[in-house]
């Protein structure tokens, strides 16, 4: 089931339910492979996704669920030492797979009650920077009719990479962001009512809101560079 804020009510989905669990498991496993393009990235940003989730469910009672949490947040922040530019371990598929595995299951290890279903849209709070990178990924490459497996080079630290970003300014970004995302859905759980649901819609607006100014000062400079002579370029 999902609550909804505001409408004060948890709606289900039935039978729907496994097909959306599926599609979620999957869909968060492939967003930390593709995130897992930049020296500590996807180390970082999934070992804060850990910390958050592992606080939320301790106060939602969920112990469980907090334990794996914060093992999975220490086996990640002790991988990141040997990760972080110039890395010397690196996390490749497997790795990355297994993470998402492991977050997308995170949420679905919960008590029943009313309010269960926050779980998914606190999950989603928490991990919106590579669901929103996966997300614009797959209509970037439905848009130009390719297949959506094939690669390309502008996910969100291609993009910054571009601008003249070095490595561990776009870590600071991103894990800015991340730690922005989780700080919301924290104080959310704090005091659950739908009156506070607007510190998770101000996370979602930053973070939606820099990934389309992003993608603006990406397109500019792709459209200055075709201005200018083939000499200068």
């Amino acid at each position: 089931s999902l609550y909804l804020p505001g409408a004060g009510f948890a709606f289900s989905f039935g039978f729907i339910s496994y097909l959306i669990t599926f599609l979620w498991v999957v869909g968060i496993c492939n967003a930390v492979n593709l995130i897992d393009g930049l020296d500590g990235l996807a180390g970082g940003v999934t070992s804060i996704a850990a910390l958050a989730m592992g606080v939320v469910w301790s106060l939602q009672g969920a112990f469980v669920a907090a334990l794996f949490a914060f093992a999975l947040a220490g086996g990640i922040i002790a991988f990141l030492f040997f990760n972080l530019p110039p890395a010397r371990l690196f996390m490749g598929d497997s790795g990355a797979l297994f993470i998402g595995f492991a977050l997308a299951s995170l949420p679905l290890i919960q008590p029943v009650r009313p309010q269960a279903g926050t779980a998914i849209i606190l999950s989603a709070t928490i991990l919106l920077v590579p669901l929103l990178d996966t997300a614009a990924a797959i209509l970037r490459r439905l848009r130009r009719h390719t297949p959506i497996s094939e690669p390309d080079r502008e996910h969100i630290h291609h993009k910054l990479l571009d601008l003249g970003v070095s490595n561990r300014g776009i870590l600071g970004i991103i894990y800015a962001i991340s730690i922005l995302l989780g700080v919301s859905a924290v104080l959310w759980e704090i005091d659950p009512v739908d009156g506070e649901f607007v510190w998770i819609l101000l996370a979602w607006v930053v973070a939606i809101g820099f990934f389309l100014v992003l993608d603006r000062l990406n397109r500019r400079r792709k459209s200055a560079l075709k201005e200018r002579p083939a000499s200068d370029r």
